[in-house]
């Protein structure tokens, strides 16, 4: 936490207010490109007053390189930049194409995980390849109308992966609405656990991204995005 603070102090005494992450292809199979992170969300992250999505993706980029359990239960990542509200009401058709693009690039996973925002809340759109089906995992327990509009999305971008990618895919992707509450009410996290989980996330900005000599470091220069987009996604096979 020193060092990270230290490094705040030198940057804010420059002025700036935010810092980039340089994401390679193969971090969230999107060409390159940078994640910027305001100083401002690391705040209210610490005050637990707002998750910003910067912060999620720096964690999937944190945890998908480093945690065993996402090697373990072969899981993948979507980058909640790329499918969202706020995405899907702008770019429709460019945000679709993306998630047949990420679906297909990960076809030989069991899992995919997509944090997904609506109306200023987190919830889990849990992709079950294995199973064709995907949960949402909402704490709230919102209308299912309310994810009409991602649904509807995710049900287009399936019948086109299953076209793509040739397996033993359902026609239809199954759903499921769902959150264990009785289990989580006995199981709501500590005070300490959420302190360690800012704790990692900072260390990793800390090393990784601020450090000059870490992986996901930016150093301004310019980022030529040419990553794959989804038509020139070629047929591949499930195993």
């Amino acid at each position: 936490m020193y060092k990270f603070h230290e490094r705040y102090m030198e940057m804010s005494a420059k002025g700036r207010e935010m810092f980039g992450a340089r994401i390679k292809n193969p971090d969230f199979l999107q060409g390159e490109d940078v994640l910027w992170i305001h100083f401002k969300d690391l705040f209210d992250l610490y005050q637990l007053d707002a998750l910003d999505v910067s912060l999620l993706s720096s964690w999937i980029l944190n945890g998908d390189s480093k945690d065993p359990m996402t090697r373990v239960y072969d899981t993948g990542f979507i980058d909640p930049r790329k499918i969202n509200t706020e995405m899907i009401d702008k770019y429709e058709k460019d945000t679709e194409d993306n998630l047949v693009h990420l679906l297909t690039q990960q076809h030989f996973r069991t899992y995919i995980l997509l944090p997904y925002n609506t109306e200023f809340h987190w919830v889990l759109l849990f992709f079950d390849l294995d199973a064709c089906k995907v949960t949402v995992y909402d704490s709230m327990n919102k209308e299912e109308k309310i994810f009409d509009k991602v649904v509807k999305l995710i049900d287009r971008a399936w019948d086109r992966f299953r076209q793509l990618v040739r397996g033993t895919w359902k026609e239809k992707l199954g759903r499921r609405f769902h959150f264990p509450h009785i289990h989580m009410r006995d199981n709501l996290p500590r005070k300490d656990f959420i302190t360690a989980v800012q704790e990692q996330l900072i260390g990793f900005i800390n090393e990784e991204v601020l450090n000059p000599d870490g992986e996901f470091y930016y150093d301004g220069s310019t980022i030529h995005n040419v990553g794959p987009s989804s038509s020139d996604i070629t047929p591949a096979s499930k195993s």
